[in-house]
């Protein structure tokens, strides 16, 4: 086995791009299952991935999809699968900014 060294600045670039706990962006009406990251994310499973959260519970996998709002413009749609979150619902979510 052979350990590569890491830079403690390299490990301070990814530490300032993780976000915890951020609101998704959209219309909570009952209608809508799309919904934005405000940036683009790392989406690379399982290495590496968007974890969305609904009153407080983590959603399992299949719940939800990461997609492109762009093809080629980077991770930030989060389309919900399996509900419709209601007027009174709020999505939060966990991911590593692309930037």
């Amino acid at each position: 086995m052979r350990l590569q060294a890491t830079s403690s600045a390299a490990g301070g670039a990814l530490l300032l791009r993780v976000r915890e706990n951020i609101a998704l962006i959209g219309v909570y009406n009952g209608a809508n299952k799309d919904f934005y990251l405000p940036e683009t994310a790392v989406q690379d499973p399982p290495r590496s991935q968007v974890k969305v959260y609904h009153g407080g519970r983590r959603l399992f996998e299949y719940e939800y999809e990461v997609l492109e709002s762009v093809l080629g413009g980077g991770h930030d749609l989060v389309r919900i699968k399996h509900f419709t979150p209601q007027t009174t619902s709020r999505l939060r979510a966990d991911y590593i900014s692309l930037l």
